[in-house]
């Protein structure tokens, strides 16, 4: 009958030293049932010694009699934590093990409910991968010890590579500390001619392995040893046996132990208040007895659990082992040559998947082994044309460029299995869709390169698109491949930032640049204005006061002089007013000959012979424009530079964007960080979509590099496209490279040497001389090589201002019409003396001081008679 006891969540750590003594534990909690929270207590139970495993047993057991047990969290040897384990899956309880990365536990068929607060060994299959497809050495064999440590990785290496045809795992043979089935191994390693050997054994089998291998002269120089962690050892006995070269392992450990079970208390307590259910006392004798059934939900529920603990961010995969490893990369080094004792010496790290590497020492003491094919590197690049692009390759043969792939990840297996693909698939094969046929600048530099070097390369496109920024906190692009060492180099319009210099290393510069901006022009709308667009509205208001001026200055001239042309002139029968003035200013304005008084003093004429030299300018200027606005179909943004008013203080009226990731943004992040926010909104994923955009009007203005930007305005199938303003800012474009990787020195020298002999200036000129656009159309962007007849929209505006003009003469006319009726007679009623209109019109001073009555409709009575009478002829009549 099963047996109820009030709930109380209990946690029993067990604490098994070198010595075998074992500390018990118990947490408990202070809510009973299913209230939460519920708040773990530790308890110390007892300590004891226990040297034999059943003791251990018989006392779990009598724990899961006295207290509720949920789960156990032990730091004891493998025999011990076996032990535990068997038992903790009899009773249905996690267990946490501490401190243990055997293999053995990863077998959830034999160990169901272990949770391990370790690094699992097998997470050094994935370093070790890592480091052979840096150098490309994919086939291999493995000679390890008999064990199930051994055996156990074995299988992660068969199954970590049989996602890939591009490894080959040749061969997996034993060895032990006697000597036995070492000289067969090693000459089938000879026979197979494997020169990549991954060692998995203890340090002492390991030093009788080396120990044979030196005496056969196997494994030394034109070898790549491996060995995992197994072998790693400080005692100068064992390492005397070892070679120098030999590559290993080292696991970087995170906290104490203590901290460690401190971490396996919080991460108990989160799972206990996140699991709905009641503990259940249990037992391992008597009738009644029952297993507890919570403990599947609440393993469940543990390996759903991460934090941030005091040791690290704990987390656990489907297996239970806890991820987020961290690895040193060790080379065996002599200290020197009179002392020939060897030392491990930090060389590279693995951190989270991302491997970085300084220089190796391979045995024979080089820096590359020989034998193999490790001259092989891979290059990442980004398309930019003219310095990449790349056709779809419909030939198997890529004649005049570079055969490349077009990746979707950046995961170093997949690429390494497509790039194998295309190299073993037979001419008839179409299953590579990502095949592509590399162009440009950089493929011709990267050729020279490889010829003169000795390298063999393969080349992939970056799958996002980017040269390289941080993107949430991380690096994108071509840096970000770089950085998880995906690719040995990266080339492409790469500029040289201080940013990405702080993370990557960069070569001398094989292009020297600046930034510029690039605008479209745009096919001008036709308005009814079109006639007055060559000027600007101001400078129309400003001709036009000016005439007003000078008007008023020659009416005053001339009434001033003596002998002028007014009433007090000398023997003048016709004086000269202010409609007379008005009438010679804009006539001279426009060239319009007509019938006129002209002033009669010699300063007026002066000034009025000026204002005709200023005629004929405007004129001559307005017309010459006008003929070309008109004629002309297209326009386009002017800018003058990065100073330019439209870019220090941009107010939305036009858009201003770049591509993403590219060196520009950090350039204005410093310079204008005001343009640099405005632009975050019309940032475009490549320079094609940036083209792109221009053409169809939703970018005004793109700012990138220099010579890209004269390419594409250069090469422009339509011809719109044009360079505006001086360029601005100083970068150069340089390979890119992990930090600390060995070709730096020889690439830097190659380009040097290239620029020397003038190779570079070479690939310049075959990349950006070719003009597909003509120059004159290029420095005169207005005629763009559309038609440029003059049609009638063209003088639509000028239509508009005779009509304009017309019905303006009929409101003049009403005007005169209402003087003469109103106006008039009201004049006439002011004393002679005060009826002096000369200097206004002639015309009316006349008629106010005469005695003229005429009815105002009296000519318009006479025209409609003439009309009615048929009497046309008399209208032709001058008199």
């Amino acid at each position: 009958m099963a047996m109820y006891f009030h709930t109380f969540a209990n946690i029993c750590l067990i604490f098994l030293s070198s010595q075998v003594a074992a500390q018990v534990v118990v947490f408990t909690t202070d809510n009973a049932g299913y209230e939460f929270p519920k708040i773990v207590k530790s308890h110390a139970v007892s300590k004891t010694t226990m040297t034999n495993p059943g003791d251990l047993a018989n006392r779990i057991c009598r724990l899961t009699e006295e207290t509720d047990i949920i789960g156990i969290a032990a730091a004891a040897s493998d025999k011990r934590l076996y032990t535990l384990s068997t038992m903790a899956t009899y009773l249905n309880i996690p267990i946490i093990g501490i401190g243990s990365r055997s293999l053995v536990y990863s077998n959830k068929e034999n160990h169901p409910l272990f949770l391990r607060f370790a690094i699992s060994e097998s997470k050094q299959a994935k370093v070790i991968l890592s480091l052979l497809q840096r150098y490309a050495l994919y086939k291999f064999a493995l000679l390890g010890s008999r064990s199930s440590s051994t055996e156990a990785f074995v299988r992660e290496l068969r199954r970590l590579t049989s996602t890939s045809s591009v490894w080959e795992f040749v061969d997996y043979m034993t060895i032990n500390e006697n000597g036995e089935d070492v000289v067969e191994a090693l000459q089938q390693l000879v026979i197979d001619d494997i020169r990549v050997v991954i060692i998995h054994c203890s340090p002492q089998e390991a030093a009788v392995l080396f120990k044979i291998a030196k005496q056969k002269d196997v494994l030394s120089q034109g070898y790549a040893i491996i060995a995992t962690e197994s072998l790693l050892t400080y005692n100068k006995s064992l390492l005397v046996h070892y070679p120098e070269g030999l590559i290993s392992l080292r696991l970087i450990e995170h906290g104490n132990i203590n901290d460690t079970f401190q971490d396996s208390k919080t991460l108990m307590n989160i799972a206990v208040n996140k699991v709905n259910v009641s503990f259940h006392n249990v037992g391992c004798q008597g009738i009644g007895r029952r297993r507890s059934k919570e403990g599947d939900a609440l393993y469940r529920e543990l390996l759903d659990t991460s934090f941030e603990g005091i040791t690290r961010h704990v987390k656990f995969d489907k297996k239970g082992d806890l991820v987020g490893a961290s690895y040193e990369i060790i080379n065996l080094m002599a200290n020197s040559k009179k002392n020939p004792s060897m030392h491990w010496k930090v060389v590279g790290k693995w951190n989270h998947g991302a491997l970085s590497l300084d220089t190796l020492v391979w045995p024979g003491k080089k820096d590359r082994p020989f034998g193999i094919d490790t001259q092989r590197i891979l290059v990442v690049t980004n398309v930019e044309k003219p310095f990449l692009y790349y056709a779809e390759s419909s030939n198997f043969d890529c004649v005049t460029g570079k055969m490349c792939i077009e990746t979707t990840n950046s995961d170093p297996l997949d690429i390494t299995r497509e790039i194998h693909r295309l190299k073993t698939v037979s001419e008839n094969d179409e299953d590579i869709s990502s095949r592509r046929c590399c162009l440009g600048l950089c493929v011709d530099l990267l050729n020279e390169i490889s010829r003169d070097l000795d390298l063999n390369y393969d080349l992939y496109l970056v799958a996002d698109q980017n040269h390289g920024a941080i993107e949430n906190g991380s690096w994108n692009g071509m840096v970000g491949d770089l950085l998880q060492g995906t690719a040995d180099i990266a080339i492409s319009s790469f500029s040289i930032t201080l940013e990405r210099s702080e993370v990557i290393d960069f070569t001398a510069p094989f292009f020297h640049s600046g930034f510029s901006a690039l605008v479209a022009k745009k096919k001008r709308e036709l308005t009814f204005g079109a006639f007055l667009a060559p000027l600007h509205g101001s400078v129309w208001i400003t001709i036009f006061m000016s005439a007003i001026v000078i008007s008023f200055a020659i009416t005053f001239f001339e009434w001033g002089s003596p002998y002028g042309l007014h009433p007090a002139g000398r023997n003048r029968k016709y004086i000269f007013g202010f409609p007379s003035a008005l009438n010679i200013t804009f006539a001279i304005l426009f060239c319009h000959t007509i019938r006129t008084k002209p002033p009669k003093c010699m300063t007026s004429r002066t000034l009025l012979n000026m204002w005709g030299g200023f005629s004929v300018i405007f004129f001559a200027s307005y017309t010459a424009n006008l003929a070309a606005f008109m004629a002309g179909q297209m326009s386009y943004l002017h800018i003058e530079g990065i100073n330019d008013p439209k870019l220090n203080s941009p107010n939305g009226d036009i858009n201003i964007g770049t591509v993403t990731g590219s060196s520009i943004q950090s350039y204005l992040a410093r310079l204008n960080p005001r343009l640099d926010q405005f632009m975050d909104k019309f940032v475009q994923p490549s320079t094609e979509q940036a083209i792109e955009s221009l053409r169809n009007g939703d970018l005004d203005v793109f700012l990138y590099d220099s010579p890209i930007i004269d390419y594409r305005m250069l090469n422009d199938p339509d011809c719109k496209l044009v360079n505006v303003g001086s360029p601005f800012g100083e970068e150069g474009f340089g390979i890119g490279l992990p930090k600390g990787s060995t070709l730096k020195i020889p690439l830097s020298t190659i380009l040097l040497q290239y620029e020397m002999d003038g190779r570079l200036e070479q690939l310049h000129r075959k990349w950006f001389d070719a003009v597909g656009c003509l120059k004159e159309d290029v420095l005169n962007p207005q005629t763009g090589g559309n038609d440029s007849s003059v049609t009638v929209r063209h003088v639509a505006g000028l239509i508009v201002m005779l009509i304009l003009g017309i019905v303006t003469g009929f409101l003049l006319l009403l005007c005169e019409f209402a003087m003469h009726k109103w106006g008039v007679p009201h004049l006439r009623k002011r004393p002679r003396n005060k009826r002096n209109f000369l200097v206004i019109s002639q015309r009316i001073h006349n008629e106010v001081n005469s005695g003229n009555t005429q009815s105002s409709s009296s000519n318009i009575k006479d025209l409609v008679a003439l009309v009615k009478n048929g009497e046309f002829r008399k209208m032709l009549h001058k008199e």
